[in-house]
């Protein structure tokens, strides 16, 4: 492999690396977290697989990186050739943001940013027409509110991917779970999967909580319910159960606060029970005999 740097500032840093024999037509541009450095995760995967790649990384969360910088200096490498950007965390933020600045295709992980660019709006200056991929938990408030207010509004068609209880790291949760590799494998061969699985056995007590978070998502609060009962059943916390007690109260569904209750009692789990909880529970406990009778 040789490498070549492409741009290089106290706070910014572009580096082309590139195999040794290669007809590939693809280039992979990897975005880094906080940090200068010359390689990103995925540039030996890319590498070992022949196609050249191209790390950006920032000691600043790319404040001060130019949109004219970033692609005055790739240009001499990007002609005729396809483009496919990727990131985590605020190299996620940095994919859409700089990816969109020329023809590609994007995919973002949890992407976040500190809040110093907040302002900045994507639709302005925007050069790559579609093909923008997000993978994010919606329990994480900055990726949620990045994807709803920052990539809906520019890319409408934008393919979402929502892996719940992912955290913050959406790409730490796929290669755990072997999935990260294909997905990035499918990527570089020119195939960006539209459907992805959840990384949690379907079974497991994760998984079924999983399943729940996305139906809940999907406004089919019910089989929600269930699913999160299922869990409750597997691995019967307070944290959880209270969390299915207010969901349940949230949509008057006074079945499943009555299954609550029946888990929280035989557990022994009412003394780790708020009081509000607890009395919510109990009442749904004292109507049951009465909405039997009619």
């Amino acid at each position: 492999m040789s490498s070549e740097v492409l741009l290089t500032r106290p706070n910014h840093r572009i580096v082309h690396h590139r195999p040794e024999r290669s007809r590939k037509t693809r280039v992979l541009i990897t975005f880094g977290e906080n940090g200068l450095s010359d390689a990103g995760p995925w540039t030996d995967l890319a590498v070992a697989r022949g196609h050249e790649t191209i790390h950006v990384s920032s000691a600043s969360a790319y404040q001060g990186l130019e949109l004219a910088d970033f692609t005055a200096a790739l240009a001499p490498v990007l002609e005729g050739r396809k483009v496919i950007v990727c990131g985590a965390g605020i190299g996620g933020f940095a994919a859409i943001r700089y990816g969109s600045a020329i023809p590609s295709q994007i995919i973002a992980f949890s992407p976040r940013h500190d809040g110093s660019l907040a302002g900045d709006h994507l639709a302005e200056g925007k050069v790559n027409e579609g093909n923008v991929t997000v993978l994010f938990d919606p329990a994480d408030a900055t990726a949620q509110a990045l994807v709803t207010e920052w990539v809906q509004p520019a890319y409408p068609a934008a393919q979402l991917h929502p892996m719940f209880m992912t955290g913050t790291d959406t790409a730490r949760a796929l290669d755990k779970a072997g999935q990260l590799v294909p997905f990035l494998e499918k990527s570089l061969n020119g195939y960006v999967p539209k459907k992805v699985k959840q990384v949690f056995a379907p079974t497991s007590a994760k998984g079924l909580w999983a399943q729940g978070l996305a139906l809940w998502f999907d406004g089919d609060t019910k089989t929600a319910l269930d699913s999160m009962l299922k869990s409750a059943r597997t691995a019967p916390e307070a944290g959880t159960l209270m969390d299915i007690a207010a969901r349940a109260q949230s949509v008057s569904d006074t079945e499943a606060l009555r299954t609550v209750a029946a888990i929280v009692g035989e557990h022994e789990l009412w003394a780790s029970m708020n009081g509000k909880t607890a009395r919510l529970l109990l009442n749904a406990q004292k109507a049951a005999p009465a909405a039997a009778n009619g």
